[in-house]
């Protein structure tokens, strides 16, 4: 069973082409690395993928209407807000329209303390998000995206910045979330995260899927991003940082 199906999509940004016939079938609890060059058009599929983009052709599937988590880059959160761990994954129960003094059910406060539990910064739920290193905000955002229950997760670049030891721990905890849930992750650390992941797709306007197997190499990704994974990355340091 799947639980995304992308068919034939296109997104044109007036005359630019951001993403060029793209098709993938996403299996119920498959993870799947998202690699390309900045610019490929990641973010573009990401935002198809959430509803926050129409393709201007082709059809996106989701699965009995099965609820999205969304983690993005704690680069793009401000770290100074002055908001506690507790109350930003909260933040994920909230509804589209909130009346001014919304409040939070119990039920609501127990749950997010059993996913502050299983990522292991219960202790840290009064803290103000800017005392936290980016391992422990990184968590912090999967929290938010986990109190909806969702049954797809996508990631968007959850490790960048880190250490290789945090890294670990996040992928470590992806893992394990990957039991029960369906999960993309959009990463540049393709290399650190081959040992988690159980399939890869390259993106640059056209789509190049491979399942992670033991004839998966680097040789097959070079066939189809042409280059390998260590020039990818080199490549990806030394080019603007444009993302469509």
């Amino acid at each position: 069973m799947y639980d995304i199906e992308i068919n034939d999509v296109s997104v044109n940004y007036g005359p630019i082409c951001a993403l060029q016939n793209i098709n993938l079938k996403v299996k119920s609890k498959e993870f799947l690395g998202i690699i390309g060059p900045n610019g490929g058009g990641k973010t573009t599929l990401i935002k198809a993928l959430l509803g926050l983009l129409k393709p201007t052709i082709g059809s996106i599937s989701i699965k009995g209407n099965h609820t999205i988590g969304y983690v993005p880059q704690f680069t793009f959160f401000d770290r100074n807000f002055p908001i506690n761990v507790l109350d930003v994954i909260l933040m994920g129960r909230l509804p589209k329209k909130i009346s001014l003094f919304h409040r939070y059910s119990a039920k609501d406060k127990k749950r997010a303390e059993e996913i502050m539990d299983k990522l292991g910064i219960l202790e840290f739920k009064n803290r103000q998000i800017g005392q936290l290193s980016g391992g422990q905000l990184q968590k912090v955002l999967i929290g938010r995206a986990l109190i909806t229950d969702p049954k797809i997760l996508i990631l968007d670049e959850p490790t960048a910045s880190l250490d290789t030891k945090t890294k670990k721990e996040i992928y470590e905890i992806l893992k394990m979330l990957n039991e029960d849930k369906t999960i993309l992750i959009v990463s540049h650390d393709i290399e650190e995260l081959f040992s988690y992941i159980d399939s890869v797709t390259y993106i640059n306007k056209k789509l190049h899927y491979h399942k992670n197997d033991s004839s998966l190499n680097h040789e097959d990704i070079k066939k189809s991003c042409g280059y390998s994974v260590k020039l990818f990355r080199e490549k990806e340091i030394q080019n603007d940082r444009i993302i469509i």
